[in-house]
């Protein structure tokens, strides 16, 4: 149950092993609560739906609606949501995250165990998650 200055996440991933990492991650070092994950883009914007968080992370390939769609969604109905791709994609499917609505990228693989990438992991994750001005 999240506290009221607990932030809010759901994570979607194809690969259960990666929602595990990234669950594991966010609530001990980053201190979010996970609200759910889903593991494909419809799952995704029913679950944005529903609990509305303060970060959503998506992978940008999922079966049956990718991530790239799922955003361009949650996007349309819900114009300040916080979205982070966590993605293997790279190039300019992957560099164009602005442009369907994505606030940030991390790429995998995740490197968890390296300090510099949990650090710049973190502050993308900060930057988007804080106040607009």
């Amino acid at each position: 149950m999240a506290t009221m200055a607990e932030k809010t996440a759901v994570l979607v991933d194809d690969s259960v092993y990666i929602l595990k990492q990234l669950k594991e991650f966010f609530e001990s070092k980053l201190y979010f609560a996970v609200l759910a994950t889903g593991v494909d883009g419809i799952e995704a914007v029913q679950l944005y739906r529903k609990h509305q968080p303060d970060l959503m992370t998506l992978d940008i390939t999922m079966p049956q609606k990718n991530g790239i769609d799922a955003a361009r969604e949650i996007i349309r109905e819900f114009p300040r949501a916080r979205l982070l791709m966590v993605t293997a994609v790279r190039g300019e499917e992957a560099m164009g995250y602005q442009s369907f609505g994505a606030q940030g990228i991390i790429f995998k693989p995740l490197r968890l165990g390296d300090a510099d990438y949990v650090k710049n992991f973190a502050k993308i994750v900060d930057q988007i998650v804080s106040p607009r001005k």
